[in-house]
């Protein structure tokens, strides 16, 4: 994927993605650390996907598997 293809999927995307980890965490900080790295993960994503709406829901599917993570994470029960 190249840079301006990336851009706008990120433009296209970065509202549901992180809307959905803001319901999720009710906190705005770790929605945008989720959203990162979500983002991350589908830049660094090599395989092509078959549809936008394949593309969707692995977008989101990830963000909710980071929401998780964050949620059972150490740093979440010290706090």
């Amino acid at each position: 994927m190249d840079k301006t293809e990336f851009t706008n999927k990120l433009k296209q995307y970065k509202n549901t993605v992180y809307r959905v980890a803001l319901i999720y965490l009710r906190n705005q900080a770790d929605a945008e650390d989720v959203s990162q790295e979500t983002f991350l993960k589908f830049y660094l994503h090599n395989e092509p996907f078959s549809s936008e709406d394949m593309e969707k829901a692995w977008l989101i599917r990830v963000t909710l598997n980071a929401c998780h993570n964050l949620h059972r994470s150490v740093w979440k029960k010290i706090v």
